[in-house]
């Protein structure tokens, strides 16, 4: 058996699963719920703090 604690650099595969953002669509994104949630009656916006 092999009982390494630690992997090699090399063996180590990080781009695998890896996702590609567009952080400019993400803010956009992010503003428009920050505005439709301005725009909600305070106990939604109460209710969906806390819940």
């Amino acid at each position: 058996r092999n009982w390494k604690i630690c992997k090699r650099l090399n063996e180590i595969d990080i781009d695998t699963g890896r996702r590609q953002f567009d952080l400019d669509l993400l803010r956009a994104e992010l503003e428009e719920k920050k505005i439709l949630n301005k725009q909600k009656p305070l106990y939604k916006r109460i209710w969906n703090y806390w819940f």
